[in-house]
């Protein structure tokens, strides 16, 4: 009969009692139990070194670790971290290789991880990325004034040291250029005035494609910003 996992312990040591009552041959216990003769025998030694209580199930997690990093090695890091609190786990390594070489320091994860451990390090939280209004599927247009795609087409100074925002609005249809105006902010007054122009000069599209930006988009209700929502309006 095979011992049974609910209860091993009980079995064991059944086992054992009729092995040392000499009721049936060592062999023929070990069949009865469903278990092999160097089981039996390691069973049987474990109980005359150690009674009952050797029957038990022993750890089998390694004594131990060849891999895990020393004592010494760990210290140096955490007093080079404390010396340079913004350095982190690469060019620590590098520091360290440089001065003592002939150490075999740990891997620049295992260095992040002794950092963290000895709570050296500050969690950042991952902050969520907004989700854009439209897909990523290809916009396609018919005809002009379907669709007006505005966009700052990044910020660069000035020989006077200001900066400048060149806003440019197109018509998706036909690549014309509506707007290129150098701004010198994104607030939402300066790009609604060109916006009105550019309404007054071409009429008012169907739709206006842009990207996330400010003024475009914000944090409200669907992303819309107070220009966004002047636009639906």
């Amino acid at each position: 009969m095979p011992w049974k996992e609910t209860e091993p312990m009980k079995e064991r040591i059944k086992f054992i009692f009729e092995v040392e009552s000499e009721v049936f041959r060592f062999s023929e216990s070990c069949e009865r139990y469903g278990v092999s003769r160097k089981t039996g025998y390691k069973w049987l030694q474990r109980y005359r070194e150690s009674g009952v209580e050797g029957l038990r199930e022993l750890s089998r997690a390694p004594h131990d670790c060849p891999h895990k990093t020393s004592e010494a090695v760990e210290e140096e890091i955490v007093r080079l971290r404390t010396r340079y609190p913004r350095w982190g786990p690469v060019t620590l390594r590098m520091k360290l290789q440089r001065e003592e070489a002939e150490v075999q320091w740990p891997a620049i994860s295992t260095i992040g991880e002794i950092l963290k451990r000895q709570d050296l390090v500050r969690v950042r939280k991952r902050r969520r990325r907004p989700q854009p209004i439209f897909s990523g599927t290809q916009v396609q247009t018919e005809e002009p004034n379907e669709i007006f795609t505005a966009d700052f087409k990044g910020e660069f100074r000035t020989r006077d040291g200001q900066y400048c925002y060149p806003l440019t609005v197109q018509d998706h249809f036909s690549r014309f250029s509506l707007c290129c105006q150098a701004l010198e902010s994104t607030c939402r007054e300066p790009v609604r005035d060109r916006f009105e122009r550019v309404f007054l000069d071409y009429g008012l599209p169907t739709a206006i494609l842009t990207d996330n930006g400010v003024p475009f988009a914000g944090n409200g209700l669907r992303r819309l910003s107070r220009l966004s929502v002047w636009w639906i309006r």
